[in-house]
């Protein structure tokens, strides 16, 4: 990966395992892996340089190969997407430190172009900034009140104040919409910041919720947040993959 490339890369980390879905990432929808359509997808945004898969297992790693040359194994102890590629990035040179590197995850196969463009400008903008993510505003009081749904509150310029499983803020007065938003699962991380996170510690935030997302803004880095308008389909069931099959047969 030369420096006079694109200075933005997409990784898509893919564990095996899954406690609702067994195996989810392989699972066939269409004749087609969960896993490849997330592929096709973010290749198909012709916005990233280049696209890697890293994984757990040796199974997922044998399939991914048969489409992404650069798939690469990881360790098992890796708790999440972001501590796959900290493991991924210790093992290789190739990543320059003024790159912008993408965590998108596996069993979000619908990511929107558009948003994966409004996170990268929000890095490109605030070279303060570390780390960029994405929210949907919420309406619907099911999804503030769900605790499978993670708010999200914001700044005047676009900061995350705080992420939540529980419902946030307080609404003192009923009233019509929610002044959080949905938090979308995908990061843009700066190169050499991701140096740092692999060093830090857990913390009682990261802990309280099991947000990723909080030990970053508990060690004092800001977190950008782009305001978008659309929510990709994440695959957590059989039933979701369903969903996903009848978006796919329209």
């Amino acid at each position: 990966m030369s420096k006079n490339k694109s200075q933005s890369v997409a990784v898509i980390p893919a564990r095996l395992k899954s406690s609702r879905f067994p195996e989810k990432v392989l699972a066939k929808i269409q004749e087609k892996s969960l896993l490849k359509h997330t592929y096709d997808n973010v290749q198909n945004a012709k916005i990233f340089d280049e696209i890697l898969i890293c994984t757990d297992h040796k199974k997922v790693l044998d399939h991914a190969k048969e489409f992404c040359d650069k798939s690469f194994l990881t360790s098992e102890s890796c708790k999440n997407g972001t501590e796959r590629i900290c493991d991924l990035l210790k093992n290789t040179k190739d990543f320059p430190e003024d790159q912008i590197i993408f965590n998108i995850q596996a069993d979000h196969p619908t990511i929107d172009k558009n948003t994966l463009i409004a996170i990268e400008k929000l890095l490109i903008e605030d070279p303060l900034a570390q780390c960029a993510t994405a929210g949907v505003p919420i309406v619907e009081k099911e999804d503030y009140l769900s605790p499978h749904k993670v708010k999200c509150l914001i700044d005047r310029y676009n900061n995350a104040l705080y992420f939540s499983r529980s419902p946030i803020p307080f609404l003192k007065k009923e009233k019509i919409g929610y002044p959080c938003l949905q938090h979308l699962g995908i990061y843009a991380f700066r190169r050499k910041f991701l140096d740092l996170y692999e060093k830090f510690e857990t913390t009682p935030l990261c802990e309280a919720e099991d947000l990723e997302q909080l030990k970053i803004l508990e060690y004092g880095y800001k977190i950008k947040v782009a305001v978008v308008d659309e929510v990709p389909i994440g695959i957590d069931t059989p039933e979701d993959a369903k969903t996903f099959l009848k978006r796919l047969m329209v």
